[in-house]
This record gives structure tokens, sequence and C-alpha cells, in this order.
């Protein structure tokens, strides 16, 4: 005899599988069911992984209940939204673009025009709002209210939206009051008051249980794999003062070791930008045709080159990477997994043209120092933990941890 667990979780499916927004495309489940959750909720939570159709479930959304929607995204989320690809999603959905407006997050951090920025907003009179790459607004314990975070909470209580949709795939950045903030986007009263570090990622893990949905990343069919490479880094005792410093330092021992990696379809990301992606493009070999997609530079037109040199500027948002590259060398890599996780699903996600994908990175030789690529590496894992446990409810295997856990889930039980 069926529990009502099992009876719910049938009728469910069947409301699921039912959803059509009668056009030739077919959504996923997770795009169904995405839309399901908005027909029930007034605000819901998208964390499904890099490349897994996010863009198409917030189109399919807005049109399956009839709604004009404001996109707010990072800049080059902008871009996305307007570029081919994406003209062709809104094709693919039978969606009006008229019914869209699309804004980026630095519109938020001009105070001088808040009024009017949030009168046009109005004016617009979309009835749904959707949160794209929300991660761009974090607020942490150190930073509290940004200027932008503070203008995107007025608009939302002057808006008279009918559902809030916030769509990450990296919910976590580098610590749990981030994922806090974000969902108090939605639910304002949300409480941590008497619970420890462990016991608030338990309710986070539990709130997004409630209130999101997170399917994998559509990876390619081979995935990809992690390598090193390893080099020896320049031996002196200077002190430097920056990452950037330590990077230009040993420029040449560094693409010196990556050059028998560099081939038609790579990638080169370097975390930072002043006179350091200049050098990486002097040292690619010339039959190569080189691209650079940085904060000041965009060669966005993929497949006239055979190498890309990219920085944070497109590590999120941005689509197409993925049809003519399989490879991607981290010259310098970001400081959080978030990021990190963010810039390999480029390449590493559905519409690749290739079976599998290479991902590598720069690895310093002999002791790590302040700066060195290994020192950030071990960080980047370690801010994985947090990511594990926030966005997929794994613990690290800790007596501690395990005690107390067991004491936290208790008191919210």
């Amino acid at each position: 005899m069926k529990n009502e667990i099992e009876k719910q979780f049938e009728e469910e499916k069947k409301k699921v599988d039912s959803i059509s927004i009668g056009s030739n495309i077919t959504l996923n489940l997770s795009q169904r069911y995405l839309i399901f959750r908005l027909s029930t909720d007034d605000f819901f939570i998208n964390t499904s992984g890099t490349g897994a159709g996010k863009t198409i479930a917030a189109l399919a959304a807005s049109k399956f209940f009839n709604m004009k929607m404001i996109v707010i995204t990072k800049n080059s989320g902008v871009d996305s939204y307007e570029s081919v690809d994406v003209g062709n999603d809104c094709d693919k959905v039978g969606y009006n673009r008229d019914n869209m407006l699309v804004l980026n997050y630095d519109k938020f951090s001009n105070t001088t025009c808040t009024e009017h920025f949030i009168q046009k907003c109005i004016d617009f009179g979309a009835e749904m709002i959707n949160l794209d790459e929300v991660h761009c607004i974090k607020v942490n314990e150190k930073t509290k209210e940004s200027e932008r975070s503070k203008v995107l909470y007025e608009l939302l209580s002057r808006i008279n939206y009918k559902k809030l949709l916030i769509q990450t795939a990296t919910p976590v950045v580098n610590n749990i009051s981030e994922t806090e903030s974000l969902i108090r986007l939605g639910l304002r009263d949300y409480d941590i008051k008497g619970l420890s570090n462990i016991g608030r990622k338990l309710k986070v893990y539990s709130t997004l249980i409630e209130k999101s949905v997170r399917f994998p990343k559509k990876s390619i069919k081979g995935g990809s794999e992690y390598k090193p490479i390893i080099y020896d880094k320049k031996s002196d005792k200077k002190n430097f003062i920056s990452k950037a410093k330590y990077d230009i330092h040993n420029m040449s021992v560094k693409m010196e070791a990556m050059m028998p990696y560099i081939e038609k379809g790579t990638i080169i990301y370097t975390e930072y930008t002043e006179n350091i992606v200049d050098a990486i493009v002097s040292y690619i070999p010339s039959n190569l045709k080189v691209g650079v997609y940085s904060g000041s530079k965009k060669d966005k037109d993929f497949q006239n080159y055979d190498v890309m040199v990219i920085t944070s500027a497109a590590s999120t948002g941005t689509n197409g990477l993925q049809k003519y590259f399989n490879k991607m060398i981290y010259f310098s890599l970001p400081y959080t997994w978030a990021s990190f996780e963010q810039s390999v699903g480029r390449i590493d996600r559905q519409g690749s043209n290739f079976e599998a994908v290479d991902i590598m990175f720069m690895i310093d030789s002999g002791e790590s120092t302040t700066f060195s690529d290994q020192r950030v590496w071990h960080k980047i894992n370690k801010k994985k933990v947090d990511s594990d446990m926030i966005s997929n409810g794994v613990i690290s295997e800790s007596s501690n941890n395990k005690i107390t856990l067991k004491k936290e889930a208790e008191k919210l039980a």
C-alpha cells in the first residue's frame, strides 16, 4: 500500500510531466519542475549547474504564466541574453522579447539615479522578476549590505511582482552568510539566531531542499578531468605584495611549462589582467590566432580564434566557448571554488562539440608560499567543503562535525 509521500510524489510527477508551453521545444525535467514550483510558490531558487538550461527555464516560465519579466544579471549575462544563441532560445519557446527587460547589476551601484531607475522598472509592468547569476550581489558578514543590494531590496519592495526567481549555479562563494543573504531576498524573516556554524549550514541546506531545485550541470559525455602542470618557480627572496606580482615574476617559467599544451581549441584563464594578459598573448605561437575576453576587450566571435585568453569577465554568463574549445589552462586560479566551477562551466556544458574536455592548472613545485599556486589550490578546495555541504548536503568526515550536526538537527526538528 502506497504511503502519503509516494502518492504526493506521483501526483506531482503527473503535473510536472503535463507542463507544456505549446511550442516546438521540449522542456527538460528541471525546466518543467521549475515552472511547476513557480505555479505554487511566489519565490523559488534554481541552483542547477552551469549549462543546465536555466535561461530557457526562465523564458519558458515567463511565457507559461503569460507574465512580463525583468531579468537582472551580470554584465556578461546581459550580452548573453542579447546574443544570437538566446535569441534562438526565445524563438524556440515562442517568446516575445518585448516582454523582457534585461538589466545588469552595475545599474544598482549608481545611487545618483536610483529613483529614476526604480521608476523605469515599475513602469515596465513586470509581474515576474528573474535574478540571474545572483551570486554577483552576495552579502557577507564583513561587507554587510552593498549599495547594489540596498537598491535591489528597494526595488523588490516597490514592484508589485507575483513571481520571484533566483538563479545561480554557485550559491556559495566564500561563506554561509552570502547564501543566507540570497535566501532573504525572498524570505525576509529568515532567522539564524542560536545556531552554530554547522547549524546554519544545515538550515540553509534544508531551506534549499524546500525552496529550490538543483539539477546537475549538463556535462559533456566524457566530462572533465583536472590535471596539474608543474613548473619550477623562480627562487629568490623577494617579498611580493600581491598574487599578480608573483605571477608576473614567474611569467617566463609558467609559460615555458605551459607551451607544450597550447594548441587549437585552448583557453588560457588568468585571474589578473594588468601586464599579464598581453604578456600571455606574446608567448603564444604565431601560427595560432588569439582572441581576448576581458573587462576591457571582448572578442566575441569565438569561431574566429584558435586560442582564447580570458579573465573573470568571462567566467559566468558567457555562452558559446564550448562549441570551439575543449581545453582550459589556468595560468592563475580564482580564489573561490564557485569561481573555479563557473569558469570550468564555460566549456564543460551542453552544446559542446567535443567528447571530453581537459582542465589544467599551473602548480609551482617546492615550498608553498603566500602567493604560490599550491596555496591558492588548497584554499579553493577548502571552500569546496562549504559548497558541497550547503549545495549538495555532503558533510566532511569528522567526529566533531557529526556530533554537532546531530545536535543542530535536533534544534531544527
